[in-house]
């Protein structure tokens, strides 16, 4: 029997080398920058400073792009305060905020990501690939069709002209007037094609960082090598791939390091399910180990942190939610067993050290039903001095938000928020340390009401929360007009 695995493996490693060269060997862990590239590479500049995650409120405001139009693929960039009231990003009184003369109004808002720098918030175009968008671009002009005429036919078609002259137009950072929103364009990036901004954009999931000199993200190639990508305040563009490119996932950034996910296999899954081997996929998939890796930018170090193998029998692989320069904070999911039809039966959260030579843990164990924690805001107390990390755990049933204290990890208090913020609430920032900017997890363009700090910390969700009020889009479009 040993001697039949043996051949087995053999023949797949021979298959899965058939099928993509030399590509296949690295993912089994070798993986370098030489037999990772296929897009061409360009030196990264030394970090000017520790990188920082940048977030969508400045501590003060808190910025969103709410959805508007029609079809809701125009967006309306917007400001709240701790007043409570949300306001459009636009000096006129009067403004619709429904086209090219409101410095708030977005043709498109999926294809920008919002952010604060320097005090003042940011918009990066990733441009768009024509092709990318021609299923959205042909559901748009049959919404259109069928409008039929009148003033709604006019503003919907406006707005498609807005977007296909978008379009041809070359990634891009754009700041906003804080008061007015008038925006400035700071610089172009001509060099980041089509392919590479939209892999930045959609690998991102909202998570940009800087070191007060440019931009940095991470991308997956279409070789599943991961990168990092510096985008330069001056337009410049910077490529470099993770010491273990292949099969790796950029988890997050902090100080001078970068926490990724590297995962060896014995055979390359990857051109195993291209090639249409799902059953042999997932047989094998158990197979794998999952390598969490601390690389840091200004020394060099690629430093193994923790591995585990995919099958954990009766809990689930760690699942990555939020970095600190000192600390990674995790959960994994406990099972009653190792059957088919086991069931959760806990979740614990788990802190790595980051610091020291070896990773130590911190647990807190949850009760049964609960399956996953969202990490959702984090800021600074009046004080100064503390800082909070929320995060949220989802049950069938309803949400429990917990607060850490990001220095030392330490829970502080547990709470659910009320049914009155609506399904999916959870934390989404902290507003002059003391009120806590509610939204949904399930659409980060929802914010529904402030609470108290304080109150929060005491278990008390209910006493002096000011729900978010101020302008509302259009009424939605229910669906595309079939003729």
């Amino acid at each position: 029997m040993e001697t039949l695995t043996r051949r087995l493996l053999a023949v797949l490693c021979l298959a899965a080398l058939c099928l993509t060269g030399c590509g296949a060997a690295s993912s089994a862990g070798t993986a370098t920058p030489e037999t990772a590239a296929a897009t061409p590479e360009t030196a990264v500049p030394a970090l000017a400073g520790p990188l920082t995650p940048l977030r969508q409120d400045d501590g003060q405001v808190f910025y969103s792009i709410v959805p508007a139009g029609l079809s809701r693929t125009e967006g309306v960039v917007c400001r709240l305060d701790a007043s409570g009231v949300q306001t459009p990003l636009c000096p006129w009184s009067h403004c619709g905020h429904d086209g090219t003369q409101c410095p708030a109004w977005l043709a498109d808002r999926y294809v920008y990501l919002l952010f604060v720098l320097d005090g003042a918030p940011h918009l990066f175009y990733r441009g768009a690939d024509q092709a990318d968008w021609e299923a959205r671009q042909e559901w748009n002009r049959e919404m259109i069709d069928g409008l039929g005429g009148g003033g709604d036919y006019d503003q919907a078609a406006a707005a498609q002209d807005a977007r296909e002259q978008l379009y041809r137009q070359p990634p891009r950072l754009e700041r906003l007037d804080p008061v007015t929103g008038v925006r400035d364009w700071l610089c172009e990036f001509p060099d980041l094609d089509d392919d590479q901004a939209m892999r930045l954009h959609y690998g991102l999931r909202g998570d940009l960082y800087t070191d007060g000199q440019a931009l940095y993200g991470s991308y997956t190639s279409g070789e599943n090598c991961a990168r990092l990508m510096r985008l330069g305040l001056d337009g410049s563009v910077s490529v470099r791939p993770l010491p273990r490119a292949e099969s790796s996932t950029v988890y997050a950034m902090a100080g001078s390091c970068v926490l990724y996910l590297h995962i060896r296999s014995p055979v390359d899954l990857r051109s195993l399910e291209l090639a249409g081997n799902t059953n042999l996929v997932n047989q094998l998939s158990n197979s794998v180990s999952y390598d969490y890796r601390l690389w840091d930018l200004a020394t060099g170090e690629d430093r193994l942190l923790y591995t585990e193998s995919a099958w954990q029998g009766t809990q689930s692989p760690l699942t990555f939610e939020w970095m600190t320069p000192r600390r990674a904070y995790w959960n994994r999911t406990i099972f009653d067993g190792e059957a088919a039809d086991r069931r959760s039966t806990g979740l614990d959260f788990v802190v790595m050290d980051l610091t020291g030579d070896q990773m130590e843990q911190t647990t807190w164990t949850r009760g049964a039903d609960q399956y996953t924690y969202q990490c959702a805001a984090f800021g600074t107390r009046d004080d100064g001095t503390d800082i909070y990390a929320a995060l949220q755990v989802m049950s069938p049933v309803s949400g429990e938000v917990w607060l850490f204290d990001a220095a030392t990890g330490q829970a502080l208090t547990a709470f659910a928020l009320p049914d009155t913020l609506g399904e999916g609430a959870c934390p989404r920032a902290l507003l002059d340390g003391e009120w806590v900017v509610c939204g949904s997890w399930m659409d980060d363009t929802v914010v529904t009401a402030l609470l108290p700090l304080e109150s929060l910390l005491n278990g008390d969700t209910r006493t002096g929360a000011l729900p978010v009020t101020g302008w509302q889009p259009d009424p939605v479009l229910a669906e595309a007009p079939s003729g």
